[in-house]
């Protein structure tokens, strides 16, 4: 199928591909939803939310009686959130090692690496798993 720009929609995945700039981009992003500025900014707010200049018991009704609430809840809310920034790394990070394992499978040579859609997928989706993908493709 031709897209606008010309091209097929095919994409060819090559291991050094899988290897370098993909397994790059996805460590990356790992090490970033990890140890980012998001995460610090969370940590700070999941330890004492009552001491967060940011958060402010108000609404554009009027003050919030109950702040400590709020407070409590936000601390809650914010250790949850990093409780899945986590998640989300960790399944980045087997993906990283699935991309790893797919290189090593296409550089043992031109006739062994000759997976179909749907071995590929199989292979991938251990990978994905974690991020919550299904194959839809059978081998």
């Amino acid at each position: 199928m031709a897209s606008e720009d010309g091209g097929t929609g095919t994409i060819k995945v090559t291991e050094g591909w899988l290897s370098g700039p993909a397994h790059t981009y996805v460590t990356d992003i790992s090490r970033t939803l990890r140890n980012g500025d998001p995460q610090t900014t969370l940590s700070v707010m999941s330890e004492d939310a009552g001491t967060y200049p940011g958060l402010c018991a108000a609404s554009d009704k009027g003050r919030i009686d109950n702040a400590d609430e709020l407070h409590a809840r936000f601390k809650s809310f914010s250790a949850s959130l990093i409780g899945q920034l986590n998640a989300l790394s960790t399944g980045l990070d087997t993906l990283g090692v699935t991309l790893l394992e797919v290189d090593q499978i296409l550089r043992k040579g031109e006739e062994d690496a000759e997976l179909t859609a749907g071995e590929m997928a199989a292979v991938l989706s251990d990978g994905l798993g974690g991020l919550g993908y299904r194959s839809t493709t059978t081998t």
